[in-house]
């Protein structure tokens, strides 16, 4: 791949019926149930649906469940557990 394709804003992809076609992508933020993310976004013709990707759903902490049809909010994840001092103590 040469340089200069590697900062060539489209995707490179196939149809169902087997047609190569290139989409722009963009940088943006999402915001969906109360939770915003940065995503990269794929720029479709004039008039199509949008579509919300899995990736994007998880990065803002929802999921799919398809079994019930659902959209679940994901579990926090601590990132970092913080000890607390004992009551007659003062943390310096």
């Amino acid at each position: 791949m040469e340089g200069s394709a590697l900062f060539n804003p489209a995707l490179y992809g196939s149809t169902v019926d087997d047609r190569e076609i290139a989409l722009d992508f963009a940088p943006a933020c999402i915001e969906f149930m109360g939770n915003m993310t940065a995503s990269r976004i794929i720029i479709g013709d004039e008039g199509v649906e949008p579509l919300l990707g899995v990736t994007a759903l998880e990065f803002t902490g929802i999921k799919g469940d398809p079994v019930n049809q659902r959209l679940k909010r994901l579990p926090a994840l601590r990132l970092k557990h913080v000890a607390r001092a004992p009551e007659n103590q003062v943390p310096s």
